[in-house]
């Protein structure tokens, strides 16, 4: 029993860390395209009409 739980749990975690860095990509892309949309200047004259 304890080889399959081990087994299950390596997977399960290694799972997670995959999803966990996703999300911290796709949270660090976010951050850096708003810099280069702040930093445009024709794209900030847009993101101030927009938002």
């Amino acid at each position: 029993m304890a080889p399959r739980l081990r087994k299950y749990g390596i997977s399960l975690l290694s799972a997670a860390a995959d999803a966990g860095v996703g999300i911290l990509m796709f949270v660090v892309s976010i951050i850096i395209a708003g810099v280069l949309l702040a930093n445009a200047d024709g794209a900030h004259q847009a993101a101030l009409v927009l938002f």
